[in-house]
């Protein structure tokens, strides 16, 4: 169903939409040219250093906010083409968050109904509702409660891998999303 909608479906096809709708302005001008830059960059067999498509030309793995090493967003460039990586990396970044959330909430005890009910509330609410199309910001949505799991372990019995996990889920962060949603996580 997401391969038929813009704006991933095939750039080729009658029905591009207009960037008049402001709704996916910013994928179809940025976020989708992006990735399709980093597809066609890997499989090249090169870094993604560089777009020379874009603007005057525009950096690539210099931009905080794109996420080009992600190694989620990678496998799936690697394996699919970006109509179909994108919308996977933004569902499967999806159900992460909700399934993190649901053992975050676990781990302080909650019930199943109470997690599940806490789950899809973070999973399908505010800002996972108005990001989601950009792929950058919901990565942090799914590290997230794992970082919150591992830091509330740092003061139980195995502080060296929950420092660990905390680290991991913080690189993990800086290396999806925007610098800024990292300093708002930390």
């Amino acid at each position: 169903l997401l391969t038929a909608s813009p704006p991933w479906s095939d750039p080729d096809s009658p029905h591009v939409p207009s960037l008049a709708n402001r709704h996916q302005y910013d994928m179809l001008i940025f976020t989708y040219p992006h990735e399709t830059a980093v597809a066609r960059a890997l499989a090249e067999g090169e870094l993604p250093w560089w777009d020379p498509a874009r603007l005057s030309g525009h950096p690539l793995l210099a931009d905080g906010q794109t996420g080009s090493l992600h190694p989620p967003r990678l496998l799936l460039q690697w394996l699919f083409p970006p109509r179909l990586a994108y919308p996977l990396h933004l569902v499967l970044h999806l159900a992460a968050a909700g399934l993190g959330m649901y053992a975050y909430l676990r781990s302080l005890g909650c019930g199943r109904a109470a997690a599940l009910t806490g789950a899809v509330v973070w999973m399908l609410g505010g800002q996972n509702a108005v990001t989601y199309k950009y792929g950058s910001v919901l990565p942090l949505s799914a590290l997230l409660p794992l970082a919150l799991m591992a830091g509330d372990g740092l003061a139980g019995s195995r502080p060296a891998a929950s420092a660990a996990g905390l680290a991991l889920a913080l690189a993990g962060m800086l290396m999806a999303s925007h610098p800024q949603f990292l300093y708002y996580a930390a």
